[in-house]
């Protein structure tokens, strides 16, 4: 079916967006978009069956599962793990799950035996058995669906130690790792070789603070096979034994092809000499090529491709050398003492690309970035133990100090104790900490105030005493709002939603009649929503019990429920307005929100006016929740580097600057303001007035302005992140709107020491409580031109702001609202 020109999409895209507006067409086309999903997503019921067996199928004690590479092979940790339970006593009567989507890659060793086990990821088994398994070990993730039940036991092995960068560190799609990101969050346990693996891996996923809670460095269970196979391993001087294993590359679901290098490495180490040389191929489990008909070479090399049902580790053991580029097989090679070589041909592209957290050079093993160089180097290998003694003590006490061949034995006493089997005391995890944990929802990361203000407010938050993450809607969010998300200061944890929440029949029902009227009244269905989103709660931060669940944004549904089913001492949700008017005018969705207010615990206002209004118009929502205000923060070092910022065109001295910042939208109320300076300029024509941000109604503005025929005297540039400049530069700061809950340009134009004027609402005046600004004697435009006139003429006073007083007030006011109050700084 061909596409309609994009005249015609542009125009059926807004006609749709109109149409959002009616509350019938948007539940109806929410209804047909999740329909259409169900058909198009394989998954659905799979997350179906994982709720229901979630909630009525027991833990099985007896039953481990297992999986490795995303279902790919039974390899890595997982498989160590595997085999030492097989032969442990304490495992006598389980049964061991694998789960494999490819039949050859199940070993000979595990197929028909009793207590053995093997599903495919598409079967009803795995849904069921990943709510019901008491014991789940995974080397990489389980599917976005999946969340850990109180009493399971889910041990994450990663699948090696990062030498290329991960996660956030990674250039490319910003929250791509939130499936990783997730699972640590989910996993019981996590068990990595030592501090260099734990601060390359927990670091850039963003979860540090929590991940190492439950991290335990016992080394890689996978090299214990290694060591073992290798101490009886002796070399064949007649005939050697090349492994040539490369890293992915591309992107997740998307590998690059890795034939062209594979025939590149062939090519090279061809030749005429009397040695055979057999070269054995394994492509990353991430990647699809078919390596049944590999190039044959020439002269005396033999390739091989790995079979899929052979553990890598045992592999590597027999060999002569072990050729790689930027895989963490190298530090398995570095334990076990076998000659590795990097053949990097393509290695200032991938640093520039990809990233490295090690410097190549540094490591005991051998770099290559040319073909001759890789044939020289493979006829004459070099141990690690070859290289000098320093390079080699610095590797080995960064990487792989923990391999004595016992990680696989340490990480099964680690399971067994925590699940019962096995009396013995757990180890210590990396971090003792037990700092309490506050989870933020601050809303799409827009370029508004309550962006700003949440930034303020974490840049005042002690992190040496609160662990804090700040939840987020992941790869759903507008590209602008990864910039600002950078603001977030470390170590506060970013956690990306991914994936959705997931129902069973009933629940998805209870779910379509709140979307339909936003609020329920059948008890059985308010309940069926209670337990869903506590479920869907739990699937994004991880079991965490937090000490307080701040849905900081208040204008989301979904995420009012989620942070009001959240498992915290205290549920706090902020209004940043007047919410009345902000459901009448603007988003009818609110009135959702409102519902989710009986199960907070504090309701929170950033002014006394705001919250005594909403308090008036929305109590009956409120059950046993208590308003309270905490003001709005404001963050001094942001504002010290925003005002030096260089303006495109200098402001001219000569002429009295009127300046507003904010969204071109109906509340705002620019087309009066215009209207008033078109008093305040035909009076005095050296007055300009600047209008910063863009929205809706900007072309509607600039329109309005040109009418008035204020184009020369009126700049209406649009949004600029250099808005404090343009403050700093004018002479007053006017805020028409008509309403508003505390300003946050307010805050930050009085931290400038600027004049403020503003309309008589709720919001504005409790911001500038105490005489800061000048309150207009209307909210029409003869009103607001007389105190802009008034201002012009010298007959308005100001009163002096202190901003670092009103810090530390507001930041009580914080304080007060957490449980345990004092832990602010």
């Amino acid at each position: 079916m061909p596409r309609p020109p994009a005249r015609i999409m542009h125009s059926l895209v807004r006609l749709h967006l109109r149409l959002r507006r009616f509350d019938r067409y948007r539940s109806s086309y929410e209804r047909a978009k999740s329909r259409v999903m169900q058909l198009l997503n394989r998954n659905t019921r799979a997350e179906r069956l994982f709720c229901t067996h979630y909630i009525d199928t027991p833990l099985d004690p007896s039953v481990i599962l297992y999986e490795s590479f995303h279902a790919a092979s039974v390899a890595c940790s997982p498989a160590a793990i595997c085999e030492a339970a097989r032969r442990d006593p304490r495992c006598a009567g389980f049964t061991h799950v694998w789960v494999v989507d490819v039949p050859a890659a199940v070993p000979a060793h595990l197929r028909g035996q009793a207590d053995v086990r093997i599903i495919p990821r598409a079967s009803d088994d795995y849904p069921r058995l990943l709510a019901s398994a008491k014991y789940l070990v995974n080397n990489s993730t389980f599917p976005p669906w999946y969340l850990r039940r109180d009493g399971q036991i889910y041990l994450n092995t990663w699948h090696g130690i990062p030498l290329k960068t991960m996660f956030r560190d990674e250039k490319g799609a910003p929250a791509r790792y939130a499936n990783s990101q997730r699972n640590f969050l989910q996993a019981s346990h996590i068990v990595l070789a030592g501090d260099y693996a734990t601060d390359h891996l927990l670091g850039p996923a963003g979860i540090a603070p929590l991940g190492r809670r439950k991290t335990y460095h016992i080394g890689t269970p996978r090299i214990d096979r290694t060591l073992a196979l290798r101490a009886a391993w002796t070399a064949d001087p007649a005939h050697r034994h090349i492994l040539f294993a490369p890293t992915w590359k591309g992107v997740v679901g998307e590998p690059e092809t890795q034939i062209p290098e594979i025939a590149a490495v062939i090519a090279a180490l061809s030749h005429d000499g009397e040695t055979l040389v057999t070269l054995h191929v394994k492509a990353h489990n991430f990647n699809r090529d078919d390596l049944s008909a590999l190039p044959t070479g020439t002269g005396g090399i033999t390739t091989r491709p790995v079979p899929p049902d052979a553990d890598i580790n045992a592999v590597m053991a027999d060999m002569d050398v072990i050729v790689t580029d930027y895989s963490s097989l190298l530090f398995d090679a570095l334990a076990a003492d076998i000659p590795t070589v990097l053949f990097v041909p393509d290695l200032e592209t991938y640093r520039a690309t990809r990233g490295l957290y090690i410097a190549l050079d540094t490591l005991p093993a051998t770099l290559c970035l040319t073909p001759e160089e890789l044939r020289r180097a493979c006829a004459a290998p070099r141990a690690p133990s070859a290289f000098p003694a320093d390079i080699v003590a610095a590797a080995r006490a960064a990487y792989v100090a923990q391999e004595d061949g016992r990680a696989s034995t340490r990480a099964l006493d680690l399971i067994l104790r925590a699940g019962g089997h096995d009396a013995d005391p757990l180890p210590a995890p990396v971090s003792a900490s037990d700092k309490p944990v506050l989870a933020f929802m601050m809303g799409g990361f827009l370029r508004n105030g309550i962006t700003t203000s949440a930034l303020n407010l974490l840049s005042h938050i002690d992190t040496d005493r609160h662990d804090v993450m700040v939840l987020t809607d992941g790869a759903a969010l507008h590209p602008d709002a990864w910039d600002l998300m950078d603001q977030v200061p470390d170590p506060i944890m970013v956690v990306h939603r991914t994936g959705r929440e997931g129902y069973t029949a009933a629940e998805r029902a209870a779910k379509w009649a709140f979307y339909d009227k936003n609020r329920l009244q059948d008890p059985t269905q308010i309940a069926l929503m209670e337990r869903a989103m506590t479920r869907e709660a739990r699937r994004i931060i991880g079991p965490v019990a937090l000490e307080a669940a701040i849905e900081f944004s208040g204008y989301r549904r979904m995420w009012a429920w989620i942070m009001a089913m959240a498992d915290a001492r205290r549920h706090i949700i902020y209004q940043h307005n007047d919410m009345v008017s902000e459901r009448d005018l603007r988003f009818p969705l609110l009135e959702g929100v409102f519902f989710t207010y009986r199960y907070f615990d504090r309701i929170v206002a950033v002014s006394d006016e705001t919250r005594d209004l909403n308090t008036a118009n929305l109590s009956a929502y409120y059950a046993t929740a208590t308003p309270v205000t905490v003001r709005n923060m404001i963050n001094l070092a942001r504002i010290a580097e925003g005002r030096s910022a260089a303006l495109p065109e200098p402001i001219s001295p000569d002429t009295i600057n009127f300046i507003t910042i904010g969204r071109c939208s109906a509340e705002k109320n620019h087309a009066m303001l215009l209207d008033a300076f078109a008093i305040v300029y035909a009076r005095h024509p050296h007055t300009r007035l600047t209008i910063l941000g863009e929205g809706p109604l900007l072309e509607e503005t600039r329109t309005r302005r040109d009418e008035l025929g204020l184009a020369a005297v009126v700049q209406m540039p649009g949004f600029s992140d250099r808005a404090l400049a343009w403050l700093d530069r004018s002479d007053c700061f006017v805020l028409p709107s008509r309403y508003e809950g505390q300003p946050m340009v307010i805050l930050e134009a009085l931290a400038l020491g600027k004049p403020v004027i503003v309309t008589d609402i709720p919001g504005s005046r409790g911001a500038l409580r105490g005489g800061y600004g000048f309150i207009a004697g209307g909210k029409d435009a003869l009103a607001f031109s007389e105190a802009m006139m008034d201002f012009v003429a010298g007959r308005i006073r100001f009163k002096s702001f202190d901003p670092v007083a009103y810090n530390t007030a507001a930041l009580a006011e914080f304080d007060a609202l957490l449980p345990m109050g004092g832990d602010i700084a």
